[in-house]
């Protein structure tokens, strides 16, 4: 069994508008991509603002979200049965937050593999300690994996305590700096892939009048980007998800399109 964790905010509206069936976040993509290509049982699991538990199966993973907060015990009974309906009840005592939830998942299960997105975040250190001796499948998706500062030194050392690591990593640069660092049993370079079957091209007319509909204009070329605001630091863009090649991305266009309306 894998348990694909995310500690990341994430803003559901209600129980029945949330992200996974619609924009994944990435404990469920990885979760899903293992249940239906890998046929491993998975669960997803992450926080949620509603303030409840919300337990789910979709696409074969089931989907456990986790309150930042408990507001009302009667809440355990809740979810307990709900999964005696998924059969999981056999692997879950009492829960609480989410390392409590983990904790009694494996409790229950010896055959755990736990799947760590977003492995810098220091809220899945109590896990790191207390199960140092379960494998772990470690991946970053985005930014360099460590600093030059005290706190990054914090996190290598309790990453070297991990006996049983594996890295999924996406950058050649953090490739080699796990290798420097000796971290991991086992590195992979990966990067994002990208489905082109589920990209449909449109005609330029109907790109037209969806960037009409969009208030931007048709005739020139828009880079977009996963950041929201790019980040400046000591003048320049920070190396987060490549933010700092737009200048060069932008110079290579110009030259290739013969054009400055970028």
């Amino acid at each position: 069994m894998v348990i694909s964790l995310l500690h990341h905010h994430i803003h559901d509206v209600d129980e029945n508008h949330i992200p996974e069936p619609r924009t994944p976040p990435w404990n469920f993509r990885v979760a899903s991509a293992l249940a239906n290509i890998g046929k491993c049982r998975a669960i997803a699991i992450r926080p949620t603002n509603l303030g409840k538990f919300l337990v789910k199966t979709i696409e074969n993973v089931v989907v456990v979200l986790v309150p930042y907060k408990f507001q009302n015990s009667d809440i355990l009974d809740k979810i307990i049965n709900k999964l005696k309906v998924l059969n999981l009840y056999k692997l879950m005592g009492e829960t609480g937050y989410i390392d409590d939830v983990v904790y009694s998942l494996i409790n229950k299960s010896m055959n755990v593999i736990l799947y760590i997105n977003e492995y810098k975040n220091i809220r899945y250190y109590g896990i790191f300690k207390k199960l140092k001796t379960y494998p772990f499948i470690l991946q970053q998706h985005s930014r360099k994996p460590f600093a030059n500062n005290l706190a990054s030194y914090y996190k290598i050392k309790i990453f070297r305590n991990l006996s049983r690591s594996a890295y999924f990593v996406l950058s050649v640069y953090e490739l080699e700096t796990l290798r420097s660092l000796k971290l991991g049993r086992y590195i992979k370079l990966r990067p994002i892939g990208v489905d082109a079957q589920k990209i449909q091209l449109i005609n330029p007319k109907t790109r037209c009048e969806i960037r009409q509909r969009l208030n931007l204009p048709c005739d020139v070329t828009i880079l977009s980007s996963y950041l929201s605001n790019p980040i400046i630091r000591n003048g320049s863009l920070y190396e987060i998800k490549g933010a700092h090649f737009l200048p060069t991305i932008i110079r290579y266009l110009n030259k290739y399109f013969k054009t400055k309306n970028i």
